[in-house]
C-alpha cells in the first residue's frame, strides 16, 4: 500500500524550472517593418491610397522611431532598409508600383529574417489585398514564427483576403487585424494602427514583458493562475514584482516563480521532459528556417559547419578534426520518440528560388544528434554526437544591404 501511495505522489509532482527566466533591458526605440503588397491587383487607387496611408504613418512616428519598407508580389524587395530618416522612407514609399502575384507568407517570413538581424523591439505592419499564391512558407509556419520571435503583428486587409489567418496571427502577438473594402480608408487605418501600437506595445513603460517558448509547443500559459495564451507567445504589460508563470503539459505543470523588474523582457523555455539530449541542425542552403513537429525553432547558421583540431593521445600523436557546434542551431531537451524536422529556405536568400522545402522524420533515442538537411540534393545525414551539445548562439551573416548605414 505504501508503494502505491508513493507512486501517486511522484506522478503529481510539478515540473519546476531552476534559473527558469533570463532578463534583458528593453530598448525603448520603436522599430517598424512596413510590409506592402504591390501585386497587380493593387494597381490604381489601392496603391495610391496605400502610399497616402504609409506617408501619414511615417509622419506620425516618433523622432527616434525607425522603419524599413518591404515590398512583395511574387518577389520580395527591400524598398528601404531600417532608418529613422523620414525623407528616405517617404521617397521609397512614393516609388511604389503594382504588378505580379501575391507571395504573402514568404513576405512575412522574409520580414522575420530581416527583423532577426535587428534583435530589437519590432512591429510588423502588413497591407495586402489578396490571398497567398505560390509561397514556400505556409500559414502554419508563419503563425509559429511570429509567436516564436515575439514580433508585434498588425495586419490590414483590403478586399478579399484570408481574414481568419491574419486575425489568428495578430492575436498571437496582441496585435490587430483590420479589414476594409474601401482603399480610401487606408489613410485612417494606418494612423489608427500606429496609435494602437503605441498604446498596446509602445506604451508599456514601467511594466515587464516575457517571451515564453516550450518543448513541445502549443501549450497553455498561465500567470498567477490566469490563462494568457499558448506557447510560443510574448506577454506584455506585466506589473513589476513576483509572479508565477505556469506552462501546462500533459504530464503536469511546469512552474517558474520570479521577480519581474520594470522595463525588462524575460525569456523562458519550458520543457515537458527533463531529458538532456539535443539535436544540432545544419542546412544547405545555410540560414534556413527550421521547424520541429511544426513549431519554429529558429534559423540555421549562415556559415559552413566549423571544425576544431584535437590531438590524439598515444605513442604516435595525430591531429584530428572534430565538428564544432557552438555557433549552430541547437534544439535542446528533445523528448524521446518520433519527430519531424522541416526546413524552408528564406525567400530573400539570393539562391532561394532554386530550393524547395524538405521534411525528415526521425526517432530521438539516447544520443545527441547532428542532422544535416541538404535541400539541394534532397538528402539528410545523421550523426550521433558524444558529450554535451550546447550552442552559444547561431552565427549570422552580415546584412550587406545595411552594413554601412551607421557610417
Amino acid at each position: 500500500m505504501k508503494k502505491i501511495i508513493f507512486v501517486i505522489l511522484i506522478l503529481n509532482l510539478t515540473l519546476t524550472g531552476r534559473d527558469c527566466v533570463s532578463f534583458k533591458k528593453i530598448d525603448p526605440t520603436n522599430r517598424f517593418v512596413l510590409i506592402v503588397d504591390v501585386s497587380g491587383s493593387m494597381s490604381g487607387n489601392p496603391i495610391q491610397n496605400a502610399k497616402a496611408g504609409l506617408l501619414k504613418f511615417v509622419d506620425a512616428m516618433g523622432k527616434n522611431d525607425q522603419a524599413a519598407l518591404l515590398m512583395f508580389n511574387d518577389k520580395i524587395i527591400t524598398g528601404q532598409s531600417l532608418t529613422s530618416n523620414k525623407h528616405d522612407l517617404k521617397r521609397a514609399i512614393n516609388k511604389l508600383s503594382a504588378s505580379g502575384g501575391t507571395h504573402l507568407y514568404d513576405a512575412i517570413a522574409a520580414a522575420m529574417n530581416f527583423s532577426k538581424k535587428m534583435n530589437k523591439k519590432t512591429a510588423f505592419v502588413l497591407l495586402s489585398d489578396g490571398v497567398d499564391g505560390g509561397s514556400k512558407f505556409n500559414h502554419t509556419h508563419i503563425k509559429s514564427m511570429v509567436g516564436y520571435e515575439g514580433v508585434a503583428f498588425y495586419a490590414i486587409g483590403l478586399g478579399k483576403v484570408d481574414s481568419k489567418t491574419l486575425q489568428t496571427i495578430a492575436n498571437k502577438t496582441s496585435g490587430k487585424f483590420t479589414h476594409t473594402n474601401q482603399s480610401d480608408e487606408l489613410k485612417d487605418i494606418y494612423q489608427n494602427t500606429l496609435k494602437l501600437y503605441q498604446k498596446v506595445h509602445g506604451g508599456t513603460a514601467n511594466t515587464a514583458q516575457v517571451l515564453v517558448h516550450s518543448m513541445p509547443g502549443g501549450r497553455p500559459i498561465l500567470i498567477d493562475g490566469k490563462r494568457v495564451g499558448f506557447t510560443p507567445k510574448k506577454i506584455y504589460g506585466i506589473e513589476p514584482g513576483e509572479h508565477k508563470l505556469t506552462v501546462q503539459f500533459e504530464n503536469g505543470p511546469w512552474n517558474c516563480e520570479s521577480n519581474y523588474p520594470s522595463n525588462f523582457r524575460g525569456y523562458i523555455k519550458a520543457h515537458a521532459s527533463e531529458v538532456d539530449k539535443s539535436i544540432a541542425i545544419t542546412t544547405t542552403p545555410h540560414g534556413s528556417a527550421v521547424f520541429l513537429d511544426g513549431e519554429y525553432q529558429g534559423k540555421s547558421s549562415s556559415f559552413a559547419l566549423g571544425k576544431t583540431t584535437d590531438r590524439k593521445k598515444g605513442l604516435f600523436k595525430k591531429k584530428l578534426k572534430s565538428k564544432e557546434f557552438s555557433k549552430e542551431l541547437v534544439i535542446e531537451n528533445v523528448p524521446k520518440g518520433k519527430h519531424q524536422l522541416s526546413v524552408v529556405p528564406f525567400p530573400n536568400s539570393p539562391v532561394a528560388e532554386a530550393f524547395e522545402p524538405i521534411a525528415y522524420s526521425f526517432v530521438m533515442a539516447d544520443d545527441n544528434l547532428h542532422i544535416h538537411l541538404n535541400i539541394l540534393k534532397n538528402e539528410v545525414d545523421v550523426d550521433k554526437i558524444p558529450g554535451a551539445l550546447k550552442s552559444e548562439g547561431v552565427e549570422e551573416a552580415p546584412d550587406l544591404e545595411s552594413l554601412f548605414d551607421d557610417f
